[in-house]
């Protein structure tokens, strides 16, 4: 149960790269900069058909920075906020994981007895002593 909690979890955050951006701003940037995401979209590949459904196959990159919000001086920190990204991403990953396992198992502690009752008088068991 463990660790297919830890597939779904981290699963769930696999791509979610530009929602956990704004998190990273103050790991990258200093306090008088701001990150800014920048996205260019490259269509030079063309189109692939796939099932009768045309794909493009052009590319996005994104692309960040730190932007002096006195001088507005760009300062590029693209590497450091996906790593930071990444590690915020294990983090929530793990915690979450963790925290979900625990109330698992509590909820399992505490209601194990009724529900094999009801299992019990499902399957047709009869204990040994009869009770």
């Amino acid at each position: 149960m463990f660790c297919g909690l830890v597939i779904v979890t981290n699963g769930i955050l696999s791509g979610k790269y530009e929602t956990l951006f704004p998190y990273t701003e103050k790991d990258v940037c200093s306090k008088d900069e701001n990150l800014v995401l920048e996205k260019e979209t490259s269509t030079t590949g063309g189109t692939v058909v796939i099932d009768g459904n045309v794909y493009d196959s052009g590319l996005t990159a994104n692309t960040l920075f730190c932007v002096n919000g006195l001088t507005g001086e760009k300062r590029d920190v693209t590497n450091e906020a996906y790593a930071a990204v990444d590690d915020l991403q294990k983090k929530i990953g793990w915690w979450s994981t963790l925290g979900l396992f625990l109330v698992t198992m509590i909820l399992i502690l505490l209601f194990e007895r009724p529900i094999l009752k009801k299992v019990d008088r499902i399957i047709g068991y009869q204990s040994p002593d009869g009770k």
